[in-house]
């Protein structure tokens, strides 16, 4: 009698942990409203893959809540990768300022040239050049396309072109230009049909909700539930995840205070 007395004992005081450790843990079940879109597809990506590794194949119900999370995130980690990658129109347009400098600067360079070529034909593209001036490159994009045609325009003409083929470094030069200029209109033409495709796509600010709610209101409750009817299967997954979440907010409360 007096040993199955302690061993009721130590059982009763066992669910009494579990009861406590699950009370605990309610706290923890969900991910703050305020969480960054980043914290959110990192944190689901971790959770799917300890649901993954520990209890898959248990639960239909769960593998089909988890099959939608990992779904939908993954789409929300693309819409993400999405916004870090650089424009085409800004880096050609970059390429293209360079390019415009590089031309300017060799011009003036070739004024002082002992080369009676490269010296007259300096003098006569400085001239047509400065009628736009180095600032053309400050202008709008619509701008600086249009005013840099007009100058390539002006020194095609027969007498300049002319001039410029008798000295092979500036002809080379500004047939980069040229070229630059040529693939920032592309550039400029991929990024209207990125933004097109962008904005025919679920944007990452409406993805990472629909993420947050699928693991607040969905995953996360039904396996905290199962901890409770089957606690030998899943109350130690219940545990990580509980751990992950508590980890998750945290992070974003210091994110927040701009803590590291």
């Amino acid at each position: 009698m007096g040993i199955y007395f302690i061993t009721m004992q130590r059982a009763i005081k066992l669910n009494n942990n579990n009861l406590k450790n699950l009370r605990t843990m309610k706290k923890l079940l969900k991910l703050l409203s305020k969480s960054p879109m980043t914290f959110i597809s990192n944190t689901a990506d971790y959770i799917v893959k300890v649901v993954r590794e520990r209890i898959a194949g248990k639960n239909s119900y769960i593998d089909s809540i988890t099959n939608n999370v990992e779904t939908t995130n993954r789409q929300l980690i693309d819409e993400l990768e999405r916004r870090k990658e650089p424009s085409n129109k800004a880096m050609a347009d970059l390429l293209r300022d360079n390019k415009t400098r590089a031309f300017y600067h060799m011009i003036n360079a070739m004024l002082y040239s002992p080369i009676a070529a490269e010296a007259e034909c300096a003098v006569a593209v400085k001239d047509i050049f400065d009628v736009y001036g180095i600032d053309i490159i400050r202008g709008g994009y619509y701008t600086q396309t249009t005013r840099t045609e007009a100058l390539l325009s002006d020194l095609d003409k027969a007498e300049i072109a002319t001039l410029i083929d008798a000295v092979p470094t500036l002809r080379t030069m500004l047939e980069d230009l040229r070229t630059s200029n040529s693939e920032f209109k592309a550039g400029f033409m991929d990024d209207l049909d990125n933004k097109r495709e962008v904005d025919e796509s679920p944007s990452a600010s409406k993805l990472s909700p629909i993420v947050k709610d699928m693991l607040n209101n969905d995953l996360i409750p039904t396996i905290a539930a199962m901890s409770k009817i089957e606690p030998e299967n899943y109350l130690d997954t219940y545990k990580v995840i509980c751990d992950i979440i508590e980890e998750h907010n945290q992070s974003v409360r210091n994110y927040y205070r701009g803590d590291d």
